[in-house]
């Protein structure tokens, strides 16, 4: 997703500066709908901003007595934050400049409901501050290269620095590998890191020096004492939800959204506010699949408009090469699931009001079951590497949890928002996430870790507050509404494992079945062309790039097995997709058509936006 870029400079001058900012935006501007602000050059700060038109629709930055403001995203929570933090303000680059003079030591952070990153820099103090938001989702990395301080929402904006050579961080090629995402802090590129969640970085200018401060962590949130009451906390719940919900459909912009076969989306389109024009719901998934037919009954429900985009063999894993690009390669081929959406999304709202994370928030999807809690210790990478059978050593680095189950710090940290919210970032829309608003999560977060555990609380909340949509309505991922009986969710599960060892036996004797549970086939569709000869090609490229960090002979292997019928595709799609990222970094192959200025080759010693 596009976003802000600059640096802080003392040996270029002004128009120098400008061509460097330049060629950093057009690596964020690669698509037609993104619209790139004009830069902001002084004799001590390049920087600019390039974005989709749909939030924050004015230039940047706005300024006011030496202070200027870039700011990529948005607040929801205005209200309340002027009765604790009142201000004069528009728009929201314009009340964060405020806030940050009425409250510079950034107090005013920890209570703003927003998903966003942004940049101050102060010309009276000298200092420039990158902010994330309270849960990092909005991505925002920074290096210091040679001498100064430089950030960009997406990597390869770095590629746009005179001179830079990237230098791939190997340590971040065997967490990817190994658990398909970069951890903590890493990137692609050695130097170059991502802002934590809740963080406020300073680079003082006058010494050169950055400091950091953590504004807000899990640790602020303490559990419920004393008896608790399931229907009540059902009922809050609920109303949290419901008003996260609103409170992100509101505004001048159109709203629609992703609808699957699963609890989540399905929550969200029931509480969405009717405001005066249809909600457009879009699904993906392979011919008559559950969830195609399932989202079909829920959009049916809500009378929202209903789009199916078929995804088969033949027209999956073009689209993926270009999300690649996108998310600067950090999902894979096969993960990259909906971008075969993203034109019809685009033409059908501006934002999306996404079910991220529900399951593990609410639903505790997460969490290890009552036996595994009490064998867990402080050991905290030996958990999490049980839970993804790797190696605990590439954990290690990972910051230790406070205020949260390991498993639950694990996935909001560092799954999250290092692997899941890439799929919302090659879409072209804005997205708002409900699921992560404050006072919801907040609640949420105050629970014993037994009502969350197994849906137990999310599924009675939901049962409560929209059950026409839950009640009959089976759950994708059993084949049964949730609250089903024993004896109807025992029967589901025995067509499933039946069905299951049909599929299977049929398979053996060369006799192949579709699956109605999965959205997909991958497996099989890696056998099949066009994938078949991409990923074959990819691997056994003689000029292949990926052999200086993954052995060519194991990739040959699992290549083979995977041929033979097992199913290698975690493995493969992770190291064709770091193959391809490689490739559209230093030769320019596999960006999108329309990028065609910057598809010529990049080699490691010098950057072509550069010299243009």
């Amino acid at each position: 997703m596009p976003g802000l870029v600059g640096f802080t400079f003392r040996r270029q001058g002004e128009s120098e500066a400008i061509k460097i900012l330049r060629a950093m935006q057009k690596y964020l501007a690669y698509h037609e709908r993104i619209k790139s602000d004009e830069p902001f050059c002084n004799e001590a700060v390049c920087a600019g901003r390039s974005h989709l038109d749909i939030l924050q629709r004015a230039e940047q930055p706005y300024r006011e007595g030496g202070i200027y403001v870039w700011l990529e995203g948005e607040f929801y929570n205005h209200e309340e934050m002027e009765k604790v933090y009142p201000v004069e303000g528009g728009n929201d680059p314009e009340r964060l400049l405020r806030w940050y003079r009425g409250w510079p030591d950034f107090s005013f952070l920890k209570a703003i409901d927003g998903i966003y990153a942004a940049v101050i820099y102060d010309a009276h103090k000298k200092q420039v501050h990158l902010l994330s938001d309270r849960y990092g989702m909005r991505q925002l990395y920074w290096t210091v290269y040679d001498q100064e301080l430089v950030w960009g929402s997406e990597v390869k904006a770095m590629l746009g620095l005179l001179g830079y050579t990237p230098k791939i961080d190997r340590v971040s090629v065997e967490q990817f590998m190994t658990l398909g995402q970069v951890l903590g802090e890493r990137s692609w590129f050695e130097e170059v890191r991502i802002l934590p969640a809740g963080t406020v970085l300073t680079w003082d200018m006058k010494e050169r020096t950055i400091t950091r401060k953590r504004y807000w962590w899990w640790d602020s949130i303490k559990e419920q004492a004393g008896e608790l009451k399931e229907d009540e906390i059902a009922e809050e719940l609920g109303r949290l939800f419901v008003d996260a919900v609103e409170k992100r459909s509101s505004g001048k912009q159109r709203v629609g959204l992703h609808l699957s076969g699963g609890l989540d989306s399905r929550a969200i389109l029931a509480s969405m506010p009717q405001n005066g024009y249809p909600i457009h719901a879009v699904t993906f998934g392979k011919k008559g699949c559950d969830d195609n037919r399932l989202a079909a009954r829920t959009a049916a429900l809500k009378g929202a408009v209903h789009h199916i985009l078929e995804i088969n063999a033949e027209n999956w894993l073009g689209p993926r090469l270009e999300a690649l690009w996108f998310t600067d390669g950090q999902l894979d081929i096969v993960n990259s699931h909906g971008i075969e959406a993203k034109h019809v999304s685009c033409d059908l709202f501006a934002v999306e009001i996404n079910g991220l994370a529900g399951d593990v928030i609410l639903g505790g999807s997460f969490l290890p079951g009552p036996a595994t809690a009490e064998q867990i210790t402080d050991d905290y990478a030996g958990v999490i590497a049980e839970m993804f059978h790797c190696d605990r050593a590439l954990l290690e680095g990972v910051e230790r949890y406070q205020g949260l189950t390991k498993s639950d710090y694990y996935f909001l940290e560092n799954r999250l928002r290092r692997f899941t919210y890439e799929g919302l970032r090659h879409s072209l829309i804005e997205h708002r996430i409900p699921f992560f608003d404050n006072r919801l999560m907040e609640f949420v977060y105050t629970l014993p870790e037994g009502l969350r555990r197994g849906g137990h609380i999310y599924d009675k909340m939901l049962l409560r507050f929209f059950p026409d949509y839950y009640r009959d309505i089976p759950w994708q991922a059993t084949g049964y509404p949730i609250g089903s009986n024993k004896l109807k969710r025992k029967g589901c599960e025995l067509r499933r494992r039946v069905m299951g060892k049909l599929l299977r036996t049929a398979e053996r004797v060369g006799i192949h079945l579709d699956n109605p549970v999965e959205f997909h086939d991958y497996p099989r569709w890696l056998r099949k062309e066009p994938a078949r000869s991409f990923f074959e090609e990819k691997i056994k490229n003689k000029d292949a790039l990926y052999p200086e960090y993954i052995p060519r002979e194991m990739l040959e292997e699992e290549w083979q097995r995977h041929l033979a019928g097992e199913n290698r595709v975690a493995v493969l799609s992770r190291a064709v997709s770091f193959e391809v990222w490689l490739q559209q970094v230093f030769n320019g192959k596999y960006r999108p058509d329309y990028d065609k200025a910057e598809s010529k080759p990049h080699t490691k010693n010098e950057c072509y936006a550069c010299t243009v």
